[in-house]
């Protein structure tokens, strides 16, 4: 990914005169005539899941695509193996965006994979229709999507692809086509299975790319875009807000109108703004710009900024005998408190980092709520076991067999020592019993 900053100027005119006309590029290109080396379910060949695919920049420049496009639709291609399908329909989102790093640099939570420019292009119903592929022949373009333009530049990072979908019946489905050659798939992932799917998935490591045709026209007009450096905080929250509208017009853009809290009344005409959002809320966010040539274009990211929106967070220390410290580490600090501390549905504390003592060693599932000025309620429960623990690293199957001595050095510095009344061992045969001796002597764990 070659990185460039973000401009506002006008892009050549010649340039953009190469083609007024809808084009495409396959991608990876090494298999744009020939089957891909490999293959996949994901996305659409298997029952449900989240699949966000990060492809390399060098996909489109390293193909002439070295200026900023309109991308207009999305198609996969089937395996190149003997296979018949009936179909399927089922629904999807699709949400494209600009990658804030390297496709190498993903990780593992899907929206921090995401740009600032994320916009979700499609929500409705896919379909697969029938249809086969043939062994050693590249497989159809089976299904694929068509949106509103996103307006992608690829000298500004990488393209980020993340579908979401339920419902779909892998037995009337393709296998979809992939490449994961290195460095010809310059491409990752981060997928689940799960539906609803979580905030996290699975990080894939190496490169892998489903084999895709883009359709798309040369950027030309005026196309509003911005970004923040953050979006959620505690009030008072200070935002500042990036312009990154694109224009063709040869004089750039000559005006901003920025709304901040979606009041339809303007608060800003700076080209690249600080607001103080003071009150607790969700904030719609909006620019309108003008480049004297286009018509006025707007863009408006509904829930764009929220403040004090609260996540309850605790760690819990066993500080006595039965008796543990809660300490609240809440994303930011919070209004109330509701501790459930012994597991019975009923709050038996309302400060914030309470201690308590136990009856008994038993696992107890502790509950915090923490609220915070307007923001929901925000619960998190753990089980905790209020006793002190001591870890020896012993391996497994270490080979101890009967008769056998095992020295620890526990290092108590209690002036009143410690009671031991649990011992962890595995057997190294199942349903076998065995006895355990344990002796506390002084000196030396050497023996």
């Amino acid at each position: 990914m070659t990185t460039l900053s973000m401009r506002h100027l006008a892009i050549p005119l010649f340039l953009l005169a190469a083609s007024a006309t809808a084009q495409t590029l396959v991608v990876p290109s090494v298999a744009a005539a020939a089957d891909g080396n490999s293959s996949t379910t994901w996305p659409f060949d298997v029952a449900a899941g989240r699949f966000l695919y990060t492809y390399d920049s060098s996909h489109f420049t390293s193909n002439g695509v070295t200026f900023p496009i309109l991308i207009t639709g999305i198609r996969w291609r089937a395996n190149a193996s003997t296979a018949t399908w009936t179909g399927a329909s089922f629904p999807v989102t699709l949400d494209l965006s600009t990658a804030p790093g390297d496709y190498t640099a993903m990780v593992t939570t899907f929206d921090s994979n995401h740009g600032p420019d994320r916009t979700q292009v499609f929500n409705g119903t896919m379909t697969v229709a029938p249809g086969s592929s043939t062994t050693g022949t590249p497989g159809p373009f089976y299904t694929g999507l068509t949106f509103p333009a996103f307006l992608y530049d690829p000298t500004q990072g990488d393209l980020v692809i993340d579908t979401v979908h339920s419902g779909g019946v892998p037995a009337n489905t393709p296998t979809p086509d992939a490449v994961s050659t290195a460095g010809l798939a310059l491409a990752r992932r981060v997928t689940t299975t799960t539906n609803p799917p979580p905030a996290t998935g699975t990080l894939g490591t190496t490169d892998f790319a489903n084999v895709l045709e883009f359709t798309y026209t040369p950027a030309s007009g005026l196309y509003a875009g911005f970004s923040a450096n953050v979006t959620t905080g505690p009030s008072p929250l200070s935002v500042t807000f990036t312009d990154q509208t694109f224009t063709s017009a040869p004089g750039g853009i000559t005006g901003w109108s920025w709304d901040f809290d979606g009041d339809n009344v303007p608060d800003s005409s700076v080209q690249n703004p600080t607001f103080v959002y003071t009150s607790c809320g969700t904030y719609n966010v909006s620019l309108t710009v003008t480049d004297g040539v286009h018509a006025p274009s707007t863009l408006v990211r509904t829930a764009y900024v929220t403040t004090d929106n609260i996540a309850a967070g605790f760690t819990a220390t066993v500080i006595g005998p039965l008796t543990v410290q809660f300490t609240d580490t809440s994303n930011m600090a919070a209004t109330s408190w509701a501790w459930d501390l012994d597991g019975d549905n009923i709050t038996d504390s309302t400060a914030q980092n309470p201690v308590w003592v136990y009856p008994n060693a038993n696992p107890v599932n502790v509950r915090l709520t923490v609220t915070r000025l307007c923001s929901a309620p925000s619960t998190l429960t753990r089980s905790i076991v209020p006793l002190q623990s001591i870890s020896q690293n012993t391996t497994a199957g270490n080979g101890l067999s009967s008769g056998a001595t095992v020295f620890y050095d526990l290092g108590i510095t209690n002036p009143a020592g410690v009671s031991i009344n649990s011992f962890d061992v595995i057997a190294s045969v199942a349903n076998t019993a065995f006895t355990i001796d344990i002796f506390v002597t002084p000196g030396t764990y050497l023996g």
